[in-house]
């Protein structure tokens, strides 16, 4: 089945990174920074769909990467669980082609709706530059990191000292 569908997706001239277990998907997500969408069975050989979803949370939001997930699960309780952990999107196994190929560009699709939208808000309409927003966006982690080295700096050259 899972060269079926990369078949779909490479029709649909799109790059595809093929997994056989949880551990290779792991991998393969830690070492690509292309990944736009990850594609699951519910039931894999070393893992499950969840633990997938959780780990794959933990380190992209909704709007970054989309996850897509197969299951031959019928019940509407692990339809609702595998949404619930942060999974974009379900399909149930036994779906055609073109609702395969249809999922998968309609969450394509919204992953370029959110990345247009940030856009839109991090950008003059005029001039295409960074805007206010845009720089305290990017001013609030390099604070807090500076914030904690200065603690550090002083809490190691200072100790009895409160600042």
């Amino acid at each position: 089945m899972r060269s079926h569908l990369v078949g779909i997706l490479e029709n649909q001239l799109l790059k595809v990174y093929e997994a056989n277990s949880y551990g290779s998907a792991i991998d393969i997500l830690e070492n690509r920074d292309d990944i736009m969408m990850v594609i699951s069975d519910y039931d894999m050989q070393d893992g499950d769909g969840l633990t997938l979803i959780k780990k794959v949370r933990q380190n992209y939001s909704k709007e970054i990467v989309s996850i897509l997930v197969i299951s031959n699960n019928l019940k509407s309780e692990v339809a609702t669980k595998i949404l619930k952990r942060g999974a974009n999107d379900f399909i149930h196994k036994g779906f055609s082609p073109q609702e395969f190929a249809a999922r998968v560009n309609m969450n394509l699709d919204m992953l370029d709706l959110f990345k247009t939208n940030v856009d839109r808000a991090n950008k003059d309409y005029l001039t295409k530059l960074n805007n206010r927003r845009h720089f305290f966006e990017l001013a609030k982690p390099l604070y807090k990191n500076a914030k904690k080295r200065l603690f550090k700096y002083y809490s190691s050259h200072d100790r009895y000292r409160l600042f």
